[in-house]
C-alpha cells in the first residue's frame, strides 16, 4: 500500500516563511528584544549568552529565535525579529544569524515599560554597525561575570542626561603644520556608543564612563579638510569634550570619561597612537586595542573578555585595565 508524503520544504535562513504558529512573547523573549534595542544588531551567540540562566539548550534558543524571525501569527502583528539582509551578501550562510528588533518587538518593549531611546548615530554601515553592538555587547557579559561590577547602559546614562542624545557640541580649530593654513569647525562630536561600569570596592561605590570609537581599518588618520571625517579630527574633538570636560555638563555627570577605540589591524592601531603623541603628547584618555576578528566579514565573533580584562595601550601612558576601579 502506497503513502503520499508531502516533502517538508526546510525553511531559508534569508527568507521570512510562516508556518501559521502562533507566537507569544515571553520573558526570555523580551529581553532578547532589550539587548537588540540597547545595543544593535547582535548575532545568535550574544543573544544566547544573555539568556544562559533561562534556557541551558543553545538549539531550543536557536529554534525560538527561528520562530521569532519566521512566525508572523502574532499579537503585534508580525515577526518579532529581522535578519539583516547584508549579512548575507558576503556568503550565504554565516556560521551564526545576526538579529535585529522590528517594529513588533519595539511594541513589546513599550507595553513592558521600557524606555525607547534614540541616541543619536554616525552613518554607519551594516558590519560597522555590527562591530559597535557586538562590542558593547561583550563589555556588559564580561561586566556580568564579575560581581563586583556593573554595565551602565546609554540608555540608562541618557535617562539621567539633561540632553537625551550622545552628541556633544563642540568647538575645534587646527593649523596645518605643512602648509599653515589653520581651520575652525563647530560640529557635535558622536561617538559610536556610550556606557559605563559601575565598581563596587570594600563597600564603596566608583564610577567610570567610556565612549566607543570602532574603527575597522577604514577611517582615515588624516584629511586636509576638518569638515571631513578623520581620526585627526577625532582626537581633536575628544581633546575639547573630554579634556575639558565638556561631556560633564552635557551628561550631567562628574566622573571620568575614557574613550575606548577598537581597531582592527595593529599597524593601523599603532599609527593612531603615534598621531595621538603627536596632538596631545602624553595621553591617558585615548585607549586603544585591536581586534582583528571584526576585520573579516566572512566571520561572526565570539563575546570578548578582553575587551574588559585585557590591556589598553595609550600614548605615552602605562596600559591600562578598565575592570579595574584604579589604576
Amino acid at each position: 500500500m502506497g503513502t503520499n508524503l508531502t516533502p517538508v520544504r526546510r525553511r531559508l535562513r534569508y527568507e521570512q516563511r510562516s508556518t501559521g504558529k502562533r507566537v507569544e512573547p515571553t520573558d526570555r523573549d523580551v529581553l532578547w528584544f532589550q539587548k537588540l534595542h540597547q545595543h544593535g544588531p547582535l548575532p545568535s551567540n550574544y543573544l544566547i549568552a544573555f539568556t544562559k540562566d533561562q534556557c541551558r539548550s543553545d538549539t531550543r534558543s536557536l529554534e525560538r529565535l527561528g520562530d521569532l524571525y519566521h512566525e508572523s501569527s502574532t499579537p503585534h502583528g508580525g515577526p518579532y525579529l529581522n535578519r539583516p539582509s547584508k549579512q548575507w551578501s558576503a556568503i550565504s550562510k554565516f556560521e551564526r544569524t545576526v538579529y535585529e528588533n522590528t517594529p513588533a518587538a519595539e511594541q513589546v518593549l513599550r507595553e513592558r515599560g521600557f524606555a525607547i531611546c534614540k541616541a543619536a548615530r554616525p552613518k554607519a554601515l551594516y558590519h560597522h554597525r555590527l562591530m559597535v553592538a557586538c562590542i558593547t555587547a561583550s563589555m556588559e557579559l564580561a561586566v556580568r561575570a564579575n560581581p563586583s561590577l556593573r554595565f551602565i547602559s546609554e540608555q540608562e546614562i541618557l535617562a539621567r542626561s539633561p540632553n537625551k542624545t550622545t552628541a556633544v557640541p563642540c568647538s575645534i580649530s587646527y593649523t596645518n603644520p605643512r602648509t599653515g593654513k589653520r581651520q575652525t569647525l563647530e560640529k557635535p562630536l558622536v561617538p559610536d556608543a556610550v556606557s559605563g561600569i559601575e565598581y563596587t570596592v570594600g563597600g564603596r561605590r566608583f564610577y567610570r564612563f567610556f565612549m566607543v570609537e570602532a574603527d575597522r581599518n577604514q577611517e582615515p588618520i588624516r584629511r586636509a579638510d576638518l569638515n571631513e571625517t578623520s581620526y585627526l579630527r577625532k582626537v581633536l574633538q575628544y581633546r575639547e569634550v573630554i579634556g575639558r570636560g565638556l561631556y560633564r555638563k552635557h551628561f550631567g555627570m562628574k566622573s571620568s570619561m575614557l574613550v575606548l577605540n577598537i581597531t582592527t589591524n595593529f599597524r593601523h592601531r599603532d599609527n593612531l597612537l603615534d598621531l595621538v603623541e603627536e596632538l596631545e603628547g602624553p595621553c591617558s584618555h585615548l585607549l586603544f586595542q585591536v581586534a582583528p576578528e571584526h576585520g573579516d566579514e566572512l566571520q561572526v565573533p565570539d563575546p570578548s573578555g578582553t575587551l574588559l580584562s585585557g590591556a589598553w595601550q595609550r600614548a605615552g601612558c602605562p596600559e591600562m585595565r578598565i575592570d579595574q576601579a584604579a589604576e
